[in-house]
């Protein structure tokens, strides 16, 4: 696992073919998404070796339900005792385990080979649920570690969020989309025609950086290139 620097406050926690992110606010640090299964121990680890003090992890939050994103959560849930964030419409099904419901592939290649893969065959697969403690709607504010607005972007799952830094114009976009030159379709759809309004409303904002769970960060003019992509 690897602890990158990007900002004062933003970190990103490469783990292998996803990525997790950690904002430091003043006195405590969120994690957004926890990456896949057994990762617990090793990202508190990775936290206590760059100085950041694991035991100041006090929220979580999640993007989506997807098993790289909620893999390890149950597990630092039980380490940390921390409070797990998620949007109301997979707040349910993340309590019970469930991690995957069913889904289009992305119209882009090679997402029909790829997302069988990665995301499993079939809705009924499960982990270790956790509880959510807030459940969100879609558009608040939190006060936690230094300000983070949620933006509601369905799509990709029916209750997948981003979160953005507003004062480093920072969206951290989870699996909205893809990362590259230009921001791409995520690898699947629980709702397609949703999905892409999605991706054409985070168009009409403005931030300057998008960093995304798989793929490269767009770091300049990220907004305007949502506009031009969708």
């Amino acid at each position: 696992m690897k602890l990158i620097q990007r900002t004062e406050r933003l970190y990103e926690l490469k783990m292998g073919y996803v990525k997790a992110f950690l904002v430091e606010g003043e006195d405590q640090l969120v994690l957004i998404d926890t990456g896949t299964a057994g990762k617990g121990k090793e990202i508190l680890e990775a936290l206590d070796l760059a100085g950041l003090d694991s035991k100041r992890l006090k929220h979580i939050i999640i993007s989506h339900l997807h098993k790289d994103h909620t893999g390890s959560l149950a597990e630092l849930k039980k380490l940390t005792g921390a409070t797990i964030y998620a949007h109301e419409a997979e707040a349910s099904d993340m309590e019970e385990g469930i991690v995957i419901r069913a889904y289009t592939p992305s119209p882009e290649f090679p997402a029909n080979i790829l997302v069988p893969l990665l995301a499993g065959k079939g809705k009924d697969e499960r982990q270790t649920g956790c509880k959510v403690d807030v459940r969100l709607k879609g558009d608040e504010f939190l006060e936690i570690g230094g300000g983070i607005q949620i933006v509601a972007t369905p799509g990709h799952t029916k209750g997948h969020i981003c979160c953005l830094l507003a004062e480093e114009k920072i969206l951290l976009a989870g699996d909205v989309g893809s990362g590259g030159k230009k921001p791409g379709y995520p690898l699947l759809f629980e709702d397609m025609e949703t999905g892409k309004e999605s991706l054409r409303a985070l168009g009409k904002m403005e931030f300057n950086t998008a960093y995304f769970c798989h793929g490269r960060t767009i770091e300049n003019e990220a907004s305007r290139k949502f506009r031009e992509r969708f």
